[in-house]
């Protein structure tokens, strides 16, 4: 039967203060939905009584099966193809070279499926690493199945072979996770509306927890996970939340998902380096070795207004060229870029850049919403439609103004 409003309104407030979430009419059914699976015996009615006469332990299981609803090992494996192909490299070489464990936080682990699932995953990439890995969860009841780690077949159908032989050893009809992966876990009570948040983390997972919590709890929540993760560490999230204006933050936009990065509160280029600019070579970046064959596209002559030139004018002195990707296209872009920022130009020519990657264009974003926050407009020189639709689908344009040239056949 329907919850009538006189339940109804009274227990959305209770569920607001104690987890932040606000439940609106729209999942009304949702609601209704889980009263039914968490109420055991008790009618819906006198179980919601209870729960507005102070039962914390039914109000927890409620909130429990609202947040979770389904849980199980390599969930939105998508995702983790993400972590594992984008961000994982990254962290797992800092901590390398700076001697010091690659630090985790789970927040809203639940029974535990998703620590674990991380914790295999970094022991098969990395298997010598040192880590430390944080999973907390509002629910001691979930809390204590984690630390059992003793998990059903339909738990644990979604996991690659090679990890799941990391992962588990089957016991009987269960599946147990295998003592060295639950020793790299540490379970806690932990509540992200009250409880003070780790910090210097790594990496962050918050998935499918901020749908729940309204406009200001959810900017809250979400400036203070980004604040507990180390500069240039990565968080992790749902794939129904946004983290909207949140301060600091770049998106990792890759075709398995997106990743959310801490940086600077200004972009990276800024400020630039010291060295003064004295001529077009300075900034140029080393073009790479080409392989034998016909001249690059790139080499042609090029025809803009009329004209033929064959290298760039006073006012597009600053450019990239070649074909950049990884740490080093990266670095190339971004000292690129500093220059021209310290020679007060807004002007950069991409007309020889014949290949850029993710890291190339965030650099360009970056610089593009520096600009824009000094009123002032990045402008770059392309020369095919590809080109164009790279700095679009990386979000470089706008804020960045493109201008296009013919290019001769």
């Amino acid at each position: 039967m329907p919850l009538p409003d006189a339940l109804y309104h009274p227990l959305t407030r209770r569920i607001a203060e104690h987890a932040g979430m606000r439940i609106g009419e729209r999942n009304r059914w949702l609601l209704e939905a889980r009263i039914e699976a968490a109420r055991g015996e008790l009618p819906a009615d006198l179980f919601v009584a209870r729960i507005l006469e102070g039962d914390d332990a039914r109000l927890g299981r409620l909130v429990e099966l609202l947040r979770v609803g389904e849980t199980r090992f390599w969930r939105h494996p998508r995702q983790l193809r993400a972590l594992r192909r984008v961000a994982l490299p990254e962290l797992i070489a800092d901590c390398e070279r700076e001697g010091r464990p690659l630090r985790v936080w789970s927040a809203g682990c639940a029974s535990g499926e998703e620590p674990y699932t991380i914790a295999a995953l970094l022991r098969h990439v990395a298997p010598d690493l040192p880590l430390e890995i944080r999973a907390t969860d509002l629910s001691p009841e979930a809390l204590e199945r984690a630390r059992r780690a003793s998990y059903a077949e339909e738990r644990v159908r979604d996991v690659p072979d090679a990890i799941a032989r990391t992962l588990f050893r089957k016991v009987g009809a269960r599946f147990e996770v295998q003592p060295a992966i639950r020793e790299l876990v540490r379970f806690e009570v932990g509540n992200l509306l009250q409880d003070p948040y780790p910090e210097a983390q790594d990496l962050v997972l918050c998935r499918n927890v901020l749908i729940y919590f309204d406009a200001v709890t959810r900017a809250q929540v979400l400036e203070r996970l980004f604040a507990s993760t180390r500069m240039h560490g990565y968080v992790a999230l749902g794939y129904a939340d946004r983290i909207g204006r949140t301060k600091g933050v770049e998106s990792i936009r890759t075709e398995e998902g997106t990743l959310y990065r801490r940086v600077e509160s200004r972009p990276s280029v800024l400020p630039a380096p010291s060295h003064p600019v004295d001529s077009v070579d300075s900034v140029d970046p080393v073009e790479p070795k080409r392989q034998p064959g016909p001249p690059p596209r790139s080499a042609r002559k090029r025809r803009t207004s009329g004209t033929i030139e064959s290298k760039p004018n006073a006012l597009w002195r600053f450019r990239l060229v070649g074909e950049l990707s990884g740490e080093a296209g990266r670095a190339t872009a971004h000292a690129v870029a500093g220059r021209m920022l310290a020679a007060g130009s807004r002007r950069l020519d991409l007309i020889e850049l014949r290949f850029a990657d993710e890291g190339v264009a965030q650099e360009l974003r970056r610089v593009a919403e520096a600009l824009m926050a000094d009123g002032r407009t990045l402008e770059l020189r392309v020369a095919s439609a590809s080109m164009r639709r790279f700095l679009e689908r990386h979000r470089v344009a706008p804020p960045a103004h493109v201008r296009a040239i013919e290019v001769a056949t």
